[in-house]
């Protein structure tokens, strides 16, 4: 038959011959199934052919590696070889290597600049949002590009992510300031900011009714009142503090986001709160609020405001010469299982690292945290240490009922 006549024809023209193994997957070499073609070819040598020694699949299969500088093209054993220099190099700095995966950073950075002494209130938010990514593109000037936005090809019927946070905000914006729920609409649509047709009225109207919630929650906290802006300088921890602080009569930082609030959130209006208390002379009747499209937290003055603000600056201190384990919904979720519902560390942990992995994708996934601790779980005893330390005071001084 065919198959016979392919045989002869193969076998003819080398005494040696080797069917390349086509089920190896491109991205990591696990074996998969081969080409139909080549099942049935190795059924038929196995039917007609008996080797001396081995099977016959080890004389007629060569598996070749999966990356081209593999050290086994190098050892000048087996059937595999290669003559390229350049891939010589790199299998020999591949066998050279350990086990383990080197760290981003071998030893701290050297202390900065005096420049780096004064800092404003936005850059200590910025670093306590993300640590890793603050030392990366502030220090080291690194930004980790995450390509061009993929091209839509299909016309949307909803919105996500930060599209829908951006008409969120502008939704709240146009209710405070009394525009009419028609003419905002109109604004979205002409501005293609809204799906066409019924799906885009579908989609105001909810995230309409769901802004009107948090416009009630802001305007009762604010109460009508007009925030007054300061200017301020702290030193504190060998650093100088400054800024403008906003403060909402009678004392107080309000806030709001009109999205569900995250522990970014929290941990921001926290540092606020702080520098507002520090600034007003450590003033028990200063209340800071969080507003976010899910609940009003609120939080009372601590007794000890400046100790408090004092440890967060020498933790930015820190964070300027190395990678920080502190990450906001991880490092709140394992304060939160040791300080408010009484669990050992272990099983802290792991609430922690529900937030670190996620379902859909967690604070591990980042790029900036990918890179600086190379796929690991950095959920350390410095981790434990730095989630107390900053979440502790703050949850101690949630008032109202209010829950992280």
């Amino acid at each position: 038959d065919d198959r016979y006549l392919f045989l002869q024809l193969f076998t003819a023209a080398q005494d040696v011959f080797c069917v390349s193994w086509l089920g190896a997957d491109a991205r990591d070499g696990s074996p998969r199934e081969p080409s139909v073609l080549v099942s049935e070819l190795l059924e038929v040598l196995e039917e007609s052919c008996a080797p001396h020694e081995g099977t016959l699949k080890a004389h007629v299969r060569l598996e070749h590696r999966l990356q081209a500088f593999s050290p086994a093209y190098f050892t000048g054993e087996g059937r595999l070889f290669s003559y390229a220099a350049e891939h010589c190099e790199a299998a020999r700095a591949l066998a050279q290597r350990s086990g383990a995966e080197p760290s981003f950073t071998q030893a701290p950075l050297s202390a900065p600049g005096d420049d780096w002494r004064t800092l404003d209130l936005d850059d200590l938010c910025a670093f306590y949002r993300h640590p890793a990514r603050f030392l990366l593109t502030r220090r080291l000037g690194l930004t980790l590009s995450e390509g061009p936005p993929e091209l839509v090809d299909r016309e949307p019927f909803d919105l996500a992510g930060l599209e829908r946070y951006h008409v969120r905000e502008f939704l709240a914006r146009r209710a405070l300031a009394g525009a009419p729920a028609e003419a905002t609409y109109a604004v979205l649509l002409s501005g293609g900011r809204l799906p066409h047709g019924i799906p885009g009225q579908n989609i105001f109207h909810d995230l309409a009714r769901e802004t009107q919630g948090f416009v009630e929650r802001l305007r009762a906290a604010t109460g009508g009142r007009t925030p007054v802006s300061e200017p301020f300088e702290l030193e504190l921890a060998g650093l100088t503090l400054g800024g403008q602080i906003e403060a909402w009569p009678p004392g107080g930082v309000i806030v709001a986001r009109n999205a569900v609030l995250t522990p970014r959130d929290l941990v921001l209006t926290w540092i606020r709160h702080l520098v507002l208390c520090v600034f007003h002379g450590g003033e028990a009747q200063v209340i800071s609020c969080c507003i976010g499209a899910d609940r009003l937290v609120c939080l009372k003055a601590p007794s000890d405001a400046r100790a408090r603000l004092s440890e967060l600056l020498g933790h930015y201190g820190e964070g300027l010469c190395r990678v920080l384990p502190f990450f906001p919904a991880s490092s709140l979720a394992y304060a939160q299982a040791v300080l408010a519902q009484g669990k050992d560390p272990a099983a802290a942990r792991l609430a922690a690292r529900d937030k670190w992995l996620g379902f859909k994708g967690g604070e591990g996934e980042d790029p900036y945290n990918r890179l600086c601790f190379r796929d690991e779980t950095p959920l350390n005893e410095e981790f434990a240490q730095l989630a107390l330390g900053v979440f502790g005071p703050l949850l101690e001084c949630l008032v109202d009922g209010g829950r992280a």
